[in-house]
């Protein structure tokens, strides 16, 4: 049985996509959820208790980092950022907010593969 993971993206065609990357890393996946921006992406965190937390950053209602930030008021599930802020900055302010993990997009099967093992393994 593979990681429940929950998939945190405004965009409709960002999140087959990095299903499908998902398919194609070197991990094993089981169950995944998805929602469209933070404040549905805590809803499902809260009901749901996915494995793995995959998010975008710029969404509208709740943006990923203050997603990061109030899903680490209750919970340790591992949080990978998968963003087009490139940014050093920025990749220290997800840390600094609690993320586990950060991969710019856009990104390889296995480069995300690589970032879900290491955020699962902390």
């Amino acid at each position: 049985m593979g990681l429940k993971v929950l998939l945190i993206d405004d965009s409709a065609l960002m999140r087959k996509m990095i299903l499908k990357a998902l398919r194609q890393a070197p991990v094993s996946v089981g169950e995944t959820l998805e929602a469209s921006n933070g404040q549905e992406g805590l809803d499902a965190l809260r009901a749901h208790s996915p494995d793995l937390v995959l998010c975008d950053w710029n969404m509208p209602v709740m943006d990923g980092l203050e997603f990061v930030r109030q899903a680490r008021a209750t919970c340790a599930t591992p949080i990978v950022m998968l963003t087009t802020e490139g940014a050093g900055d920025k990749k220290a302010e997800a840390f600094k907010a609690g993320a586990t993990g950060y991969v710019t997009k856009p990104f390889t099967p296995e480069k995300l593969g690589d970032a879900i093992d290491e955020a699962t393994a902390a």
